[in-house]
């Protein structure tokens, strides 16, 4: 239900959509095969109401090779702020995630406040990384991967920030003559700068 200059109610579902339709925002999430199920609900004053919306992606395909992907969201809207969060599962990276975006009715984003948000990464095993580095080889592969991605900054002036850290005692990769040990490396993000810094031996000793 409306009503003009008063209150709102409204909810809805829709279940199985296809995400195919997502190339024609940008042509390379076509390569994303899959079902997502949206729900909303809305209620308030009609001019500013507060608006929550769930979005679940699911086993999800790539055509260019077979992966399950996962992504929940929690959408929220109201005076004041757009606010996202969920997880994610994709070719083996999983994580929470989170946004938090200044907003006021209606319909303006603030470019005088700081948007906040990140991407994580949990501690994960080298080995569930095979889907997607499939030349790994998890078998005689042993380590571990851990970051975080911070979004920071004014919207229009977005900052990220974080650190991407990998520790492995051993890592083999078809096709490689050797393999690398005793590898760390670390993948650092400031101010949109990326740094990369790494240390390894080799099996062989080469």
């Amino acid at each position: 239900t409306i009503e003009e200059l008063g209150n709102l109610s409204l909810d809805g579902e829709i279940r199985n959509v296809n995400t195919k339709w997502l190339a024609n925002i940008d042509p390379r999430l076509g390569r994303f095969v899959g079902d997502a199920d949206v729900s909303f609900s809305a209620s308030g004053a009609t001019a500013s109401p507060e608006i929550r919306s769930s979005f679940s992606y699911r086993q999800a395909v790539s055509e260019s090779k077979a992966d399950d992907r996962q992504i929940d969201v929690l959408l929220g809207i109201r005076d004041g702020a757009i606010s996202a969060e969920g997880s994610y599962y994709v070719d083996g990276f999983s994580g929470n995630l989170s946004l938090n975006v200044p907003f006021k009715y209606p319909f303006q984003i603030l470019t005088d406040q700081e948007v906040t948000g990140f991407i994580g990464l949990p501690n994960r095993n080298l080995k569930d990384l095979v889907t997607a580095f499939p030349s790994l080889d998890a078998a005689k592969t042993d380590g571990d991967i851990t970051g975080r991605l911070n979004i920071g900054g004014r919207w229009g002036d977005l900052r990220l920030s974080g650190q991407v850290l990998l520790n492995a005692p051993r890592i083999s990769v078809s096709g490689w003559q050797t393999d690398l040990t005793s590898l760390t490396a670390s993948a650092t993000i400031t101010n949109n700068r990326l740094t990369i810094v790494s240390s390894a031996d080799s099996d062989k000793g080469g």
